[in-house]
């Protein structure tokens, strides 16, 4: 009799593979849904721990600026960040 069930079973495809395969699939829909809401909550006390130490009033200001001023900003912190290191290597090279 109990033979008799098995092949009931293959016959309608639910296997033991099968039963596992879907209940991995239930597991994963599972872990994609908790994960979706973990990262808001996380992301959120990432950001007000980050808040206090931005300043806002240079956020301003530098959005007061247009594209092309901000981009003239970074070229010239670029160049005076390259003649910081070159006088970095001048320095070292002289203490040897």
């Amino acid at each position: 009799m109990e033979a008799v069930g098995e092949c009931a079973k293959l016959r309608r495809g639910v296997t033991l593979g099968n039963e596992m395969r879907a209940a991995r699939k239930k597991r994963l829909r599972t872990n994609r849904r908790s994960t979706r809401k973990q990262p808001a909550r996380s992301l959120d006390s990432v950001i007000e721990a980050y808040k206090k130490d931005v300043d806002r009033t240079l956020l301003c200001e530098n959005l007061k600026l247009t594209v092309e001023e901000r981009i003239r900003k970074l070229d010239r912190f670029i160049h005076s960040l390259a003649e910081l290191r070159k006088a970095g290597r001048q320095i070292c090279n002289v203490e040897r």
